[in-house]
């Protein structure tokens, strides 16, 4: 019959087969069974686990629910270098969110710069607030945005002018040369002078003349002096 003999003071004493050998519950910190040198080191055996304690310490146990756990190691995932290391829940968390997409709001983007040589297309619906990042430098190219409706009200515009294209306006001062056949749909008038106010000829140039001599009539300039158009003369008073 096989037994197992424990001698304790130079007594002996057995347990036969079958026959349970039962040992004191105790935690973590005092042992069952521990090292006779480190006595905080070794198994401890309570009603709901069992505990392998290093320095009075458990660093692994298993419970009656069936739950493995390493305690006792501030930071365990970080220990988790090797093939062989058993990991835990939160080290494998910890890895999945270092690569997880993420929302990066304002305040994480010291400069929104940094980030432009990376080729993008922005939808109408990704921009939440376009005024919050107008103070970020940046040229947009005309193939660069596929569709931005929008409106502009007169007060948006401070000088039309300005953003016209300078040879498909009529200018309202200044010298300028039109082109092309101009048909109007009513009366041209012509820049009113009197004799003595007659400006500087240009060749070719018309003006209305009220005080000639023969009355107020059309005049053209050609090249020497102002003529009526009637007859040719001089227009004088």
């Amino acid at each position: 019959m096989p037994i197992l003999r424990l001698s304790p003071d130079g007594t002996s004493y057995w347990i036969a087969s079958g026959e349970r050998l039962e040992v004191p519950t105790t935690g973590a910190a005092v042992p069952t069974l521990a090292n006779e040198v480190q006595t905080t080191t070794g198994i401890a055996i309570d009603e709901q686990a069992i505990h392998l304690s290093l320095l009075g310490v458990s660093k692994f146990s298993l419970e009656s629910t069936g739950i493995i756990t390493v305690a006792g190691t501030l930071d365990y995932e970080t220990l988790v270098i090797a093939d062989d290391h058993i990991p835990n829940k939160k080290y494998v968390d910890d890895a999945i969110t270092v690569g997880a997409p993420h929302t990066h709001l304002e305040a994480d983007i010291t400069d929104l710069q940094a980030y432009a040589p990376v080729a993008h297309t922005h939808l109408s619906a990704d921009i939440i607030d376009l005024p919050a990042y107008a103070l970020v430098a940046h040229t947009h190219l005309a193939a660069d945005i596929t569709d931005f409706p929008h409106t502009h009200v007169e007060a948006d515009i401070t000088d039309l002018q300005a953003y016209s294209l300078d040879a498909d306006v009529v200018k309202l001062t200044g010298d300028q040369t039109v082109a092309g056949t101009k048909t109007f749909s009513a009366p041209v008038v012509l820049p009113s002078f009197t004799v003595a106010t007659l400006p500087t000829g240009v060749n070719g140039g018309m003006i209305f003349v009220t005080d000639d001599v023969g009355g107020a009539t059309p005049a053209y300039y050609d090249g020497a002096a102002w003529r009526r158009v009637s007859d040719r003369a001089v227009v004088t008073t």
